[in-house]
Formats: structure tokens, sequence, C-alpha cells
């Protein structure tokens, strides 16, 4: 097995964090054991990381190249709009997810009305625009 390749934060980081490296004190390497060649980190780097109050700290690990399933699903509800919309991408590209875990096809969309404004348009679970008077909107 492998070293752990990562940096992990530390019990007590500054209270603006550095980047991972440049700083002791937010940062300390961590050695353990690597449980998948796959990956450069242990489990637990992962999910410390991913994690994070650090919104930039989630969005670099979502940003690579392959991180594993349980981290794509961690991340996937995600507050911050980049992280999440990445994880979704990742999610939808893996079978090896639960449906739970992989995007949903929009059942709402915003339609142009020509006046500047948008109406929302229902949609079934096919795709089929109808309004409530039950006739097909052409």
């Amino acid at each position: 097995m492998s070293e752990c390749q990562s940096w992990r934060l530390s019990d007590s980081p500054h209270d603006e964090l550095h980047q991972p490296g440049e700083c002791a004190v937010c940062w300390v390497e961590c050695h353990n054991e690597v449980e998948d060649p796959r990956y450069p980190r242990c489990r637990s780097c992962y999910e410390s990381l991913a994690s994070s109050p650090v919104g930039w700290v989630r969005r670099l690990l979502i940003n690579e190249e392959n991180p594993p399933d349980y981290v794509v699903a961690a991340l996937v509800d995600d507050g911050n709009f980049a992280v999440a919309g990445t994880a979704r991408w990742h999610a939808a590209r893996r079978p090896s997810l639960s449906p739970h875990h992989r995007p949903d096809p929009p059942s709402v969309s915003s339609t142009p009305t020509g006046t500047g404004a948008t109406s929302v348009v229902e949609t079934d679970e096919y795709g089929d625009e109808s309004d409530d008077d039950g006739v097909g909107q052409w």
C-alpha cells in the first residue's frame, strides 16, 4: 500500500485559511495508508476535505479528475453552487452511484413570454407541457 499524499486541515487553523502546504498552523501532512491504489489520499483525508467549511477547499477537491464516489455523493447537495454542480456532473456519469445521488431531470422550466418576464411551465414525467385545463400547450 502507498502513503497518503494529502494535506489535512489542522485542529486549530488560522481564521483566514492559507493554501495547503503554505502554513504549518493551518495544514498538516497526512501519512496514513491509502486503502484504494486508484486514489492519492486516504479515505479520512477525502472525508475531511469534503466536509470542510471552506468552499474553495471543497471546490478544489470536486474539481480533481476522478474523485471517489463517496466524495461525489457527499457533495451533490453542497451549499456552494459550483461544488454541487461539478459533483452532479460527476454523478450523472457514474452508474455506480445510487439514483438518489444522480441529478433528476428538471420538471419545471422557465419560458420567455416576450414581455421581458418569464412564465413557469409545468411538465409531466415525459417532458410534455400542460396547462391547468388539461389541454396541451403549443
